[in-house]
Formats: C-alpha cells, sequence, structure tokens
C-alpha cells in the first residue's frame, strides 16, 4: 500500500424475536376502549380472531400506530411507538440473512505482475514477481454456464512498473467466500486451489473502475454465488447504516459496519499511470473501517444493495475511519460505457461549465434529508455539442434519454448521464431560460462530441 494522505486500498429489516402488548401506558385494550370498543378484554381479543370460521381483517402493527396517533392517545414517531407499546427485541445480528447474500457476491482478488531489469545492450538480467491483493463484487452471474461479470478498482489489476504492455495483470484470480486460497505469491498464480482465472474486459483508470469476465468455471456452477444487486446511491442519505465487503489485508473476505459519512464529494489523487497529473474521483465517505485489500469491494446499505465500490481512505495523521467509494451510478455507467465501446470509455461531452446557483434542503417523508441543487450554465465551449444550442445563464432541470426524464437536482448527474450517450443518440434538455422553461434536443453524432478517457 502506497504512503500517501489519500490512498488507494490494496493489500433495515427488524427482526421480532418477541411480539406482544407491554405492560407500560395504555395498552392496546385501553386505547380501543377509548375508541369505542364495548366489552371485556376477551371478547376484545375474540374479535380481532374473527367468526364464523373467518379471520379477521389483518391488522398490521402501522395499522394499530396510525389509529392510536389519529385518536391522540400517541404523538411520537414509529419508532417511539414500537418502544413505549410493544415488547420489541431487535437483535444484534439483525441483518445477517442480507449480509450473507452480500458476503456470496464478493470475491477477494489476487494479481500477479513482473517486471524485469535489463542491462546496458537491452538484454534481461532479472525479473521479478510480485503481487497485490484486493476485492471484487458479481454484478452478474449466470451460474448454469459458469459466468460472471466481476467489478473491482482499475488500480487493483494495474500497475505502471509492470512489463505487460497496457498494465494490466495477465494472472488475476479470483476466490468465493470460504474458497481454498492457493495463491502462491512467488508464481503469481493458483496452485490447486480454488482460484477462478478472471479475464480483463476494459476499464478506465481515471474513473479507478475495472471490468473483470469468468467463463466456464466449474467452481462457480458448483459454488453459492450471489449477483449483487445495484442500488440507487444518487438516492443514498447521509446518516445510513452502510456495510463494507471485502479482503482487508488479503486476509479473505470480511465485513465491517458504518454509516454513510457524505454522500458526495471529491478527492484528488495523482495519476495511477505515473504521470505528472492529478486526478479528481467523485466519491462518497464512510466511517465503516476500511484497510489495505477492501480496494474494488462493494459497500452496501441496510438493504442489501450495492451504491458504492471502495478505492481509498485517508491516511493522515490524526485522522481515522475515513474510507472512500465511487458511487454505484457512476460505477453502472462507467461499466456499461466499456461494453459499449471495445474496453474503453468514451464519454458524450456536451461542452458546458455549470456551476451551482442555489441549494435547498428539505425533509422528506420518511424523516430524511435531500439536498437539491440548482443548476446553471456558467460557459460554453465554441463549437462543442452545446454551441449554439444552449445558452450561459440556462437552468438545467432534466434530461430526457431513452425516453426516460432524469431530474437534474445535483450537479454531477450532469456528467453521470452523459456516460450512458452513445454515437447517434438524441438528448432533450429541459431548461429554465429568461424564466420560461423550453426544450433543446442536441443530436451527438459527431466524432468531436465524445473523448476518450484513460
Amino acid at each position: 500500500m502506497k504512503k500517501k494522505i489519500l490512498t488507494t486500498l490494496l493489500a433495515s429489516v427488524l427482526a421480532f424475536s418477541a411480539f406482544g402488548l407491554a405492560g407500560c401506558a395504555d395498552s392496546a385494550y385501553d386505547i380501543a376502549v377509548k375508541n369505542g370498543f364495548t366489552g371485556t378484554e376477551q371478547e376484545w381479543l375474540q374479535s380481532l380472531q374473527g367468526a364464523d370460521g373467518q379471520d379477521a381483517p389483518k391488522l398490521t402493527v402501522h395499522d394499530v400506530y396510525e389509529e392510536a396517533v389519529a385518536s391522540g392517545e400517541f404523538s411520537g414517531s414509529f419508532s417511539e411507538f414500537l418502544e413505549s407499546y410493544l415488547a420489541l427485541s431487535v437483535p444484534e445480528n439483525n441483518n445477517v440473512e442480507i449480509l450473507a447474500k452480500n458476503v456470496l457476491s464478493t470475491v477477494s482478488i489476487y494479481t500477479g505482475f513482473e517486471t524485469t531489469e535489463t542491462g546496458l545492450l537491452g538484454q534481461v538480467v532479472s525479473k521479478e514477481v510480485y503481487c497485490t491483493a484486493g476485492s471484487g463484487v458479481i454484478v452478474d452471474l449466470d451460474r448454469e454456464h459458469g459466468n460472471a461479470t466481476v467489478i473491482t478498482n482499475y488500480h487493483v489489476v494495474y500497475d505502471s512498473g509492470a512489463t505487460t504492455k497496457d498494465g494490466i495483470s495477465e494472472d488475476i484470480w479470483l476466490y468465493l467466500y470460504g474458497a481454498v486460497n492457493a495463491f502462491n505469491t512467488k508464481t503469481g498464480k493458483d496452485e490447486n486451489g480454488d482460484g477462478i482465472k478472471a479475464r480483463f474486459v476494459g476499464g478506465s483508470m481515471d474513473y479507478d473502475i475495472a471490468v473483470l469476465e469468468i467463463q466456464g468455471s466449474n467452481i462457480l456452477k458448483e459454488s453459492l454465488a450471489e449477483e449483487a444487486t445495484f442500488g440507487d446511491s444518487n438516492s443514498a442519505t447521509v446518516g445510513e447504516k452502510v456495510y463494507v465487503v471485502g479482503n482487508p489485508q488479503g486476509m479473505g473476505i470480511a465485513v465491517s459496519e458504518g454509516v454513510l459519512s457524505v454522500d458526495s464529494e471529491y478527492i484528488g489523487m495523482k495519476s495511477l499511470d505515473g504521470a505528472n497529473r492529478t486526478v479528481s474521483y467523485r466519491v462518497m465517505r464512510t466511517d465503516a473501517a476500511v484497510n489495505g485489500g477492501n480496494s474494488g469491494g462493494p459497500l452496501f446499505n441496510s438493504r442489501g444493495e450495492l451504491i458504492a465500490i471502495v478505492n481509498a481512505k485517508s491516511i493522515a495523521d490524526g485522522v481515522e475511519n475515513v474510507g472512500y467509494a465511487l458511487p454505484a451510478t457512476q460505477v453502472l455507467g462507467v461499466m456499461e460505457n466499456v461494453k459499449n465501446n471495445g474496453g474503453s470509455i468514451k464519454r458524450a461531452t456536451l461542452g458546458v461549465t455549470v456551476i451551482i446557483a442555489d441549494t435547498t434542503v428539505s425533509m422528506k417523508t420518511d424523516g430524511t434529508l435531500l439536498l437539491t441543487e440548482k443548476i446553471e450554465i456558467a460557459d460554453i465551449t465554441k463549437f462543442s455539442a452545446a454551441y449554439n444550442k444552449l445558452q450561459t445563464g440556462d437552468i438545467m432541470k432534466s434530461m430526457i434519454y431513452g425516453g426516460v426524464t432524469y431530474p437534474l437536482t445535483r450537479r454531477f448527474y450532469v456528467n453521470d448521464l452523459l456516460l450512458k450517450v452513445q454515437k447517434g443518440d438524441t438528448v432533450s434538455w429541459i431548461i429554465e431560460r429568461n424564466g420560461k422553461e423550453m426544450s433543446v434536443e442536441i443530436t451527438f453524432d459527431k466524432d468531436f462530441m465524445f473523448t476518450a478517457v484513460q
């Protein structure tokens, strides 16, 4: 693991165990009486069971809560209601079933690289094999044929000092949870273990995403491997519980828990190819424990949905529990773009500079916070896709692509959505100009409208 302030990382469902009426405050029977029920408590219980062989109407906890609130008997939150009126026990391991599937979709990754030392005449003097450890996640699975697509970080399978032409390892080995790990760090290969050889399909070092492919693996056919489900990282909320699953310190798949600290921010790091340039990554921040070897591993929400790919952490003095992960909506866009463009990224380029003109914070009905940004066009590049179509001062409201309307409520949505656009596609932009809403169509049919991304 390279020492830097920001470093890459190589090497709620409720389970009701008891549900009954509690003795604190008024009982459910007392509430029923105050709301018009006449009869004994036994008669009330019998009324819930139904009569004449018929089931009673289904009554949920939410029904009881809403009735209590409507009658004025209770004024707190649903959680407070559960604590006050019901004998509720939430086990510490209430997410194990979901996490089990998350673990089964995660793989440990070990890569072997080779470097050579040459003499004055260019002859090979010595060869050296070195290895790295990371993580990955299965996002597409065909168990019957032993095929899968795996997402990881680009830096897990790439090294600028490797002898391969593109710096990508030719020895990428994946291990499922519980597999026999016989990866030999001296040879960079699996030695008769349960390692699955993977092939590099493509990716982007500037997005730090690599797409791997497994084909015809008997180990995969006979495994309990799962396919991760992509979640909407744009809907992730600050403070929600998240789980990091990966291969910390190269010692096998493990789980750590935390919260989402920041839903979107930018960090700068030196380019992976060693060039003298800084790359800006859009990331989510978490306080869940991440360590060397977690790179490329998934970040899941409490529903078990993949919302990000871990790629870095802060190791500055005095800084603890600050990990970063690439948002899933962007990762999905990169993966699809790579597949559509033969292994590399070609992103549609609008040719505008946008600024955040205003922000609004509101609270949604579920009590979570919603940040909305007003996106304004500050500059337009001459002869770009937007030239003579959009204007400075235009407010970008939404983008219509493929019959789907995407509201532009955060600035980063624009670049993420442009990853979807392919040559020949027409995009409608709903804008506000001089107080009036209008639609502007732009067809991306010229080569200069696309930018190759390393």
